[in-house]
Formats: C-alpha cells, sequence, structure tokens
C-alpha cells in the first residue's frame, strides 16, 4: 500500500502529499475539505496530475494481482466472515473497496476532464471571393471567417466558400441566403449551390430548404432555386446518392424519402419530382474563383420610359466636391424637366374601314394596294369573326395557283440603322380552315416577289392571331435610297383575313459618349457646379440606355441626400439614395439609372433601353398581385389569371409575337486576356391565346466578337 507519511496537500507541498492523499482517498479516511483542496490542486498543478496517475494505476494494478474477482464461494466466504470478524474490520474492507471503486471513476473523468484530445469539429469557414458583398446578421462585410450556429450569411455579390465540419465543402453563388443549423446540417433558403462531400465522415450532411430535406449518401450535389417559382428547385447529383424527405423527418429515418443517384437533374416541388431535365445543361462552380466582376447587369427594371414627362431634383446636400472640405452643397437644389421620345413610331397604319364597301369583294383592297396573284379574289368584307360590322382585308387562293398577295410601295425610302417593325391581326373563318397568311417587307428595287423580311401566321379555325410582326433592321447595302413596301398574302388554303396594319421605325441605337468637359481647376472650398445635364433641360429627347448623368466643373463625391426622379406622366416618384446601387459616381460625372415604374400587367412595346433588337420587344411587368389580365392584355378570349402571376418581375423583358430568329443584343467591352465570361438569365413562355396556344422553338445565347461566335 501508499506509504502514510503526511496529511499536508496545499500547493507546493513536498513530494508524497498527493500520493498520501489518494491512499486516504482509497481508505475512506478524507475529510470533504481535503478532498476539495486535492480537486482544486489537480486542476492546477500538472506535476499533481501525473502522480495521482501514477498512484491509481499502482493501486488499480495491486488488486488486480492480489484480489481477484468476487464469485459466488468468495461470497459465501465473505458472509461467512461477517460473523466472525468485527464490524469495524468488515466497514474497511468495504470502505476500501468503494475506494478502489471512486479510483476508478476518477480515473475516468481525469482522464476526460485533463488528457489533450481533438476538438469536436465544430467551426464553419467561409472565404469570399474578390468583388464578392456579403453580410452576416445584417452587417455588411464583417471581419470574421466563421459561421456560427443561427448566423445568416446572405450573398448579394460573388462566389462564397464553406469548409463545414467532416470533410464537408459547399461553393455558393450569389443570390444565396445560408444559416448553419448544426454541425450535419446546413439551411439554403435561396440560390445556387455545389456541395461536396468525399468522405464517410461527411455521410448524413444535410441541406435544410424551406419545402424538403436533401439528405447526402455519399456524394457531390448541386442545388439551384427557381427564381420563377419560389417552392421550386432544381437537384442535380452528380456524384452517389441523396435522399429527399419531407420536412417533418427530422430524425434522418433511411425508410422516408425518394433516392435519386448519378446522373439525375430533377425539378422538385417538396418531395415530388415534376420532372427530369439533362444534367449537363447546368454548370456549378467546383472551386472559388480569385474574384468576379460583373461586367454587366440588366433586370430591365431600370430605365427611362419613352412618351413621358419627368422633372428630376437633387438634394441640396447629396453632392459636395472632392476636396475633402465643407461646403454648404451645390449650387442649388436643381430641377429639371423633359419629355422622352417614342422609342418607335408609327409610319404607316391601315384599319381596311371603308364605309361604301358592304359585302360584295372589289377589286381592290385599298387605294395604292395591287394585286401580285395571278389568281384569286380579294377584296374588303365585313368578317363574321369581327365585332359590329367591321370590315377587313380579304385574300382568297386557292393557293394551287401561288400565293394571292396584294402589296403597296411607300413614300419612305429606308435608313440604314433604323429598324421597321410590321405588325397586323390575321384571321381566318369557320369556313374555310388551313389557310395560312404571310407579312412581309421588301425594298422598291427587288419588289415583293423578293421580300427583305417575312413571316407566315396559322391562325385557328374562326379566330384571330393578333399583332403578328415581321421585322428588319436595315444595312448599308440595302438603305441605297429604295422605298420601302409592305405585302400581305394568303398561302396554303383558300382563304386568309387581315386587318390592322402598322409599320413601326425605331431609329439607329447609338452608344452614350462620354462627357468631353474636362474637369477645370476650382477653388477647393468652392461647390460643384453643373455644366451638362442628360437629357438636356427643356427638351424633347433621352438617353440611348435609359440613364440620366449629372457633369460638374470639378471632380465631385456623394455624401447624403437623395434624387427624386418624377415621372409626371404616369404620377408615380422614386427616391434614389446617393449610395444606392443605381447611382454611380466617375470623376465628375453622375450616372442614375432610375426605377422603372409600370402598372401590374401593362406592356411598353417597341425598342429596349441600350439594346438592339430587329424585333417587336418590350418590357412587361406581372407583379403576380393576384390581378386578373384580360384579352387585351393577353390576347385571348377571355379574362385569367393564367400563368402571368408565376411569372418573374415586376420588370422583363419579352417578345411579342416575333417571327423566328429574332434577337435583342448588346455590346458589352472589350475582351481581356485569361479570363473566363459566363452569362446567365432567367427565361419563360408564356400562351399568346387560349384558342391556339402559341408555339416555342427554343432560344439560343451567344458571345460573340464581332462576327465571330465565341460561344
Amino acid at each position: 500500500m501508499i506509504p502514510d507519511d503526511s496529511k499536508n496537500i496545499q500547493h507546493g507541498s513536498p513530494q508524497g502529499s498527493v500520493q498520501d492523499a489518494v491512499a486516504r482517498l482509497f481508505d475512506g479516511d478524507l475529510s470533504e475539505q481535503e478532498f476539495a483542496e486535492l480537486n482544486d490542486r489537480l486542476e492546477n498543478d500538472p506535476e499533481a496530475r501525473r502522480e495521482y496517475f501514477d498512484c491509481v494505476s499502482l493501486e488499480a494494478t495491486l488488486e488486480t494481482v492480489f484480489y481477484p474477482p468476487l464469485s459466488r464461494k468468495n461470497q459465501r466466504s465473505l458472509r461467512r466472515a461477517e460473523k466472525s470478524e468485527p464490524s469495524s474490520v468488515i466497514r474497511k474492507t468495504l470502505r476500501w473497496s468503494a475506494g478502489i471503486t471512486a479510483a476508478a471513476a476518477a480515473i475516468v473523468l481525469c482522464v476526460m476532464y485533463f488528457t489533450p484530445t481533438e476538438p469536436a469539429p465544430t467551426e464553419t469557414k467561409f472565404r469570399v471571393c474578390g468583388n464578392s458583398q456579403w453580410s452576416v446578421n445584417g452587417t455588411a462585410n464583417p471581419s470574421t471567417n466563421t459561421l456560427t450556429r443561427g448566423a445568416e450569411f446572405q450573398l448579394y455579390q460573388g462566389v462564397a466558400e464553406f469548409k463545414l465540419p467532416y470533410d464537408v465543402t459547399a461553393i455558393v453563388e450569389a443570390p444565396a441566403t445560408i444559416s448553419l443549423i448544426d454541425d450535419r446540417t446546413l439551411r439554403l433558403d435561396q440560390g445556387k449551390a455545389l456541395f461536396q462531400v468525399p468522405t464517410e465522415k461527411g455521410k448524413g450532411f444535410t441541406v435544410v430548404t424551406p419545402h424538403q430535406r436533401i439528405v447526402d449518401l455519399g456524394t457531390e450535389f448541386g442545388i439551384r432555386f427557381s427564381n420563377k417559382h419560389p417552392d421550386q428547385l432544381e437537384l442535380h447529383v452528380l456524384e452517389g446518392g441523396v435522399r429527399i424527405d419531407a420536412l417533418e423527418n427530422n430524425n434522418n429515418s433511411p425508410d422516408q424519402g425518394t433516392i435519386i443517384k448519378k446522373g439525375r437533374a430533377v425539378l422538385l416541388a417538396g418531395t415530388r419530382v415534376l420532372r427530369e431535365f439533362d444534367n449537363s445543361q447546368t454548370t456549378f462552380r467546383r472551386k472559388l474563383p480569385e474574384k468576379v466582376d460583373i461586367l454587366f447587369e440588366d433586370d430591365f427594371e431600370s430605365g427611362l420610359l419613352p412618351e413621358k414627362e419627368y422633372a428630376v431634383q437633387i438634394e441640396r446636400y447629396a453632392v459636395r466636391n472632392a476636396s475633402g472640405k465643407r461646403f454648404p452643397g451645390i449650387a442649388d437644389d436643381t430641377t429639371w424637366h423633359f419629355t422622352t421620345p417614342p422609342s418607335a413610331h408609327e409610319i404607316f397604319a391601315v384599319g381596311f374601314e371603308t364605309p361604301s364597301i358592304k359585302r360584295a369583294a372589289v377589286t381592290a383592297i385599298a387605294p395604292g394596294w395591287s394585286e401580285g396573284g395571278s389568281k384569286g379574289a380579294y377584296g374588303l368584307r365585313p368578317s363574321p369573326i369581327s365585332t359590329e360590322g367591321r370590315q377587313h382585308a380579304w385574300l382568297n387562293g386557292p393557293a394551287t395557283n401561288g400565293p394571292t398577295t396584294s402589296h403597296i410601295t411607300l413614300d419612305q425610302p429606308i435608313s440604314a440603322g433604323t429598324t421597321y417593325i410590321l405588325t397586323a391581326d390575321v384571321g381566318q373563318t369557320e369556313n374555310f380552315h388551313g389557310s395560312q397568311g404571310s407579312l412581309s417587307l421588301h425594298g422598291s428595287d427587288q419588289g415583293f416577289s423578293n421580300p427583305i423580311a417575312t413571316t407566315t401566321a396559322s391562325p385557328p379555325r374562326g379566330g384571330w392571331l393578333r399583332e403578328q410582326s415581321v421585322s428588319f433592321t436595315a444595312t448599308s447595302d440595302i438603305a441605297t435610297g429604295q422605298k420601302l413596301g409592305i405585302s400581305i398574302s394568303c398561302t396554303g388554303g383558300p382563304q386568309a383575313i387581315f386587318d390592322n396594319l402598322h409599320l413601326y421605325a425605331i431609329p439607329p441605337t447609338t452608344t452614350p459618349q462620354p462627357s468631353t468637359h474636362t474637369s477645370s481647376p476650382a477653388e477647393p472650398n468652392t461647390p460643384p457646379i453643373i455644366t451638362e445635364l442628360s437629357p438636356a433641360n427643356g427638351t424633347t429627347t433621352g438617353s440611348p440606355d435609359g440613364k440620366l448623368r449629372l457633369s460638374f466643373n470639378q471632380s465631385i463625391e456623394t455624401k447624403a441626400g437623395r434624387f427624386i426622379v418624377k415621372n409626371l406622366t404616369d404620377d408615380t416618384e422614386s427616391m434614389i439614395p446617393v449610395k444606392d446601387r443605381r447611382v454611380k459616381v466617375t470623376g465628375n460625372t453622375i450616372t442614375i439609372n432610375p426605377p422603372t415604374e409600370l402598372a401590374d400587367g401593362q406592356r411598353h412595346m417597341g425598342q429596349l433601353n441600350g439594346w438592339e433588337t430587329n424585333a417587336w420587344v418590350g418590357i412587361f411587368n406581372p407583379k403576380g398581385t393576384g390581378t386578373r389580365y384580360h384579352h387585351g392584355d393577353l390576347r385571348d378570349s377571355q379574362s385569367t389569371p393564367g400563368t402571368i402571376g408565376a411569372m418573374e418581375g415586376p420588370t422583363m423583358a419579352t417578345f411579342d409575337s416575333t417571327p423566328p430568329n429574332t434577337w435583342i443584343r448588346r455590346q458589352l467591352g472589350t475582351i481581356t486576356p485569361h479570363s473566363r465570361y459566363t452569362v446567365s438569365l432567367a427565361i419563360g413562355v408564356r400562351s399568346d391565346s387560349a384558342i391556339a396556344p402559341a408555339s416555342f422553338d427554343g432560344y439560343t445565347i451567344r458571345l460573340t466578337s464581332g462576327d465571330t461566335i465565341l460561344a
């Protein structure tokens, strides 16, 4: 046994005091105070802990060698000894046994408490690439690289990489919202993310979304939320497999949920698979890039609208000079007014209304129109599918003798760079079906038989296709002084009907030029003076990209205040803080991109701000507030909630019944070496007619350099 040579166990006591305390602990002779003192010393003295382990190990070894475990025979001998041995001896033996038990427990506790162990993997580290914008719990770009449990991480711009416990990595692209539930559970409320779980340690890692739980089964998978339907998301399984559980399955029960394996890409609504699609069509970032430069961004929710009267006001202290000295703001709180021109102006229109015509066919549709087909009658008739006896232009086949065509040449020279758009309603009666109506634009040099642009419409039996369109942008080889011509034809059947022809011209789009004004030396304590406004005050003009610009006589900066942009035509007003993302300051120039305010469901057709187009395009606002869109908006036969409320918004670019191979395009800038360029956008399709839903031929996204297609 351990010798009993001292009862002093205070800090700094001689060698042996810990041994004595442990021996008396085993014998049950250590008081409560002495036990507390021993415990305190073990917590604070590494040498004392080493001595303690030596004593406990020795005592445990002695007990193993000299005191075999109690068997039933030993227990009977002990009961006989109870009758012959004094009670004090028995109590000492029991105390000794209790001491050994306590020592064993103490060994376990001390090993747990004092032995250095690897900390549990509870930290989630993150990094963001250059030019990223993010926040943690509302604090923008905080000086931390650790995401704690419950903290909300919002990524507004760029890419973030998360290193989670158990070898799990997530690469997240903006915009995204993330929070950490625990070491194996991440919540993703929006965004696009790739999750890599390369080892068995990460198996069971779970991504919780607002509508399902995605449980890893040893894999790599990507998630992308749908912008159009907030309750849907894309799931791409690149390696291994995942299990899709309902939100209420919080115990990770393996007998629940659908298994999605490698190679599958599905659209999910909750745990339900809506459809599958090609896994190769969506790419996910596999590593954190050095930086992300956003060269261009357009959600079509900003820019001046055509044919509107605007007033713009600057709050007095919003703009200051760049010298760092204070002064009383700009010279005055300038307000300037202007009216934007139409983006497309009408140069020809005809409704085919001639009061003297009743029911008989005539030899000409209207004055100036000529026959182009060798067979078939044509003229004006009131249509059975019209309202209030309205008259339309009728073209009769038969198609076997070639198309019946009527054409007219306008007193309108074709101008280089101008886009011409012809629209018309094309119909068909109940009695005749299978006919097609075509619209064409031609030049006077080649005539109607060699159109510059043409499109064909197949109206439903007894119905109309409204605002069918054809367009082209004139190049210098076409703009030779020849006049512009229009032709309508009946092809492929016995009869086609036309009405409401409109021809529009969109002037060439020019790139906004930077201000030629150079900053002149100014006193550092003088307020800046406005030298140029675009659009200019009191004019009827606009800017090609729909932005406002102010130039000053010196370099400026913005401090605090607002720009107030009023659309006097629509009675709307926008308050834009000077530090808003829609305001940019470059040297002595301020550029403002005002928000576009459209009524729910209203469309404005024509040119898109800053874009080139060869089609009849515009912007559309399906806010999805429950408004029922009537036939005037959707061109169908009845009011309907349709799918409009589910589409993106509040403002989108839209093609309106365009023929194939129409486009919008934009010049972005110079291509730099060793750079990777990526284009992303959302595309939606809606039906034009309740009678004959429109077909969609598909879309193409191109990156080009001149005439060279890069991707």
